[in-house]
């Protein structure tokens, strides 16, 4: 049996749980959105038929994005469910398979002229469904969506093909990433670049560069981002080994950095990893959103996490990763009990995230906020379910 704070969900025998204090939520419009995006999908001639049709299925892209922007208004949650169909095939297609996957060349000049006729979306671009379908979509953000949202939306995407490029430069040399490569590139390799850049959108709000570079609120964007790329690998950790799948991950990239002898050593050290991170953003959260004077700073930080417990919620329990043989007899907890150690030692080893905890002494506590779960009581707006 678990304990009171922990939520039992299928997945893997030996993963321990992992710290996530956040309820629940998701936007009630979940199976309408995914109902109108996978008709949008096929009427941009993709995910029809065979493989391409099981992969947006499976993926549940929609009951993703409802999960990470609970409280977003319908029209608003479609649009980023498009996207999120577009990319899981966008990803199978073009960034892993042949002939992309094993020549990197190829895949930056592909990327580069997607991006690129995204930036000038007059232009025919290149001539593919894939290219058409995201400019459609470009399109249709055009009228609700601001310039600034839009230029936004645009970097996501250089950000997100950026970072798959620089971690297929190691899978392309045979190597695995250096840790703190491996922390930078995780971040943005599961797309959420794009997903968070449309978050204010959602809302209805416009956040400004200004708020959204803040320090501050730039680390709790990277830490979500961090804390959902290792979730993902957590999540399929078991459908990767039973197919013999285990490429590039956090255990791979723990193994060689640790000098364990197989990646399965490394379990217990990634999810302590993934557990500090979780920790810290959600003190700085806090710490952060009783401090924004903007209403709308204050939902994209709630957004935020909503994103982490949402996705965790997803990847636990979606066929994408559960379809290995024998994976849906396996259970693993999301706990509320905080993880021992609560910082992690050797910061100065991975300067990429090291800051993350000066922000925290740059930003006090309140007083009377001094737990975890303080997060739970500031975020009033949730779904539970």
């Amino acid at each position: 049996m678990t304990s009171p704070g922990s939520a039992v969900i299928s997945v893997s025998p030996k993963l321990p749980p992992v710290f996530c204090p956040i309820p629940p939520a998701i936007n009630p419009c979940a199976a309408a959105v995914h109902d109108q995006a996978v008709r949008w999908l096929g009427r941009q001639g993709l995910g029809r038929t065979g493989r391409d049709r099981a992969t947006v299925l499976d993926s549940r892209g929609a009951a993703w994005v409802s999960r990470l922007v609970p409280h977003a208004r319908q029209d608003r949650v479609l649009l980023m469910a498009q996207w999120v169909y577009w990319g899981f095939l966008f990803d199978d297609h073009q960034c892993d398979t042949e002939p992309y996957g094993s020549d990197l060349a190829r895949f930056v000049e592909l990327v580069s002229r997607l991006t690129e006729s995204l930036v000038r979306p007059g232009d025919a671009g290149p001539d593919d469904p894939f290219a058409s379908a995201l400019r459609s979509l470009l399109s249709d953000l055009g009228t609700p969506a601001t310039p600034a949202q839009r230029r936004r939306w645009v970097d996501g995407h250089r950000h997100w093909l950026d970072a798959v490029a620089w971690q297929n430069s190691y899978s392309q040399r045979g190597t695995v990433a250096p840790l703190d490569d491996f922390l930078v590139f995780r971040r943005a390799t599961t797309g959420l670049p794009v997903v968070m850049a449309m978050f204010d959108f959602a809302d209805g709000d416009e956040l400004t560069d200004t708020m959204l570079q803040d320090p501050g609120v730039l680390a709790l964007t990277e830490m979500a981002r961090l804390i959902i790329g290792l979730d993902n690998d957590l999540q399929s950790y078991g459908k990767e080994t039973c197919l013999g799948e285990v490429g590039q991950n956090i255990f791979t990239v723990l193994a060689v950095h640790t000098g364990a002898t197989a990646p399965g050593e490394t379990i217990g050290a990634a999810v302590l990893l993934r557990d500090q991170v979780m920790v810290a953003f959600l003190s700085l959260s806090r710490r952060v959103a009783a401090e924004a004077a903007d209403p709308a700073l204050r939902r994209y930080v709630d957004n935020l996490g909503h994103a982490v417990r949402g996705n965790l919620d997803w990847g636990l329990a979606v066929p994408r990763y559960l379809k290995a043989p024998g994976w849906r007899d396996r259970t693993q907890a999301i706990t509320t009990t905080l993880p021992t150690p609560v910082t992690p030692a050797g910061l100065s080893e991975l300067p990429s995230i090291a800051w993350w905890w000066d922000q925290l002494a740059a930003h006090p506590a309140a007083p009377r906020e001094t737990g975890p779960t303080a997060w739970c009581r500031q975020s009033g707006r949730g779904r539970t379910q």
